[in-house]
């Protein structure tokens, strides 16, 4: 094959989108409410691999008890790494429930992405306890 071919194949494959399907299951919660840490698997489902995946946000709105402000603790991006297809990998964010009663609930929205930004997702939990 000559230099041009191979350049042009390699442009077409820049064109065309990885197929990679990225999301996430929450596995556990453990810890005190002052210093709770969610656990979760960061998973590609589809045929290709997730390269330089990472969770990109993570929002807590609450639904449900007395007012409280939980904080964040872990700072964003997480990365994750590169995923091939049908692969897992685990990741955690800590959390500061201080001021919110065991009964409080909240909604989970999270954002990810992968393959430099040509994969993305969006993923939300209902009905999340500290």
């Amino acid at each position: 094959m000559s230099a041009k071919t191979l350049l042009l194949l390699f442009m077409a494959c820049l064109l065309f989108a990885f197929n990679a399907s990225i999301g996430s299951t929450l596995t556990s919660k453990t810890g005190p409410l002052n210093a709770r840490v969610w656990n979760f698997n960061f998973i590609n489902s589809g045929p290709d691999a997730a390269l330089g995946a990472q969770v990109d946000s993570f929002t807590l709105t609450q639904t449900f008890g007395a007012s409280c402000t939980p904080v964040i603790a872990t700072t964003f991006p997480i990365i994750v790494g590169d995923l091939s297809p049908g692969y897992s990998a685990p990741y955690s964010v800590g959390i500061d429930f201080t001021g919110c009663a065991a009964t409080a609930r909240f909604t989970l929205a999270q954002t990810f992405e992968a393959n430099s930004g040509q994969t993305t997702a969006a993923v939300t939990k209902f009905n999340q306890f500290p």
